[in-house]
């Protein structure tokens, strides 16, 4: 599966408040423009992840994703995810 994750530009941005979950409540107004990473998800017998140029360890927000998707579901996930960095 090739899915394409887009970029935007943020035009403005404005932080509002804390709400009492810890998170922000924000205000923004981006535009979609026309480049992306491509992702690309394939059948493996283990987790395999390859991303040129970023991390592939730990400290990588997707390896910590899946981690925690098996963690939280108690299965291995079978994936490769291969990302190409094109922003």
């Amino acid at each position: 599966m090739l899915l394409r994750a887009f970029a935007k530009i943020n035009l403005d941005l404005r932080i509002l408040g804390r709400r009492h979950d810890g998170y922000h409540e924000v205000r923004t107004i981006f535009q979609a423009i026309d480049w992306w990473d491509e992702i690309v998800l394939e059948p493996a017998a283990h987790f395999e992840f390859s991303s040129p140029g970023t991390p592939e360890d730990e400290t990588n927000l997707i390896v910590r994703a899946v981690r925690a998707y098996e963690r939280l579901a108690g299965i291995t996930a079978n994936v490769r995810i291969r990302v190409m960095k094109n922003i």
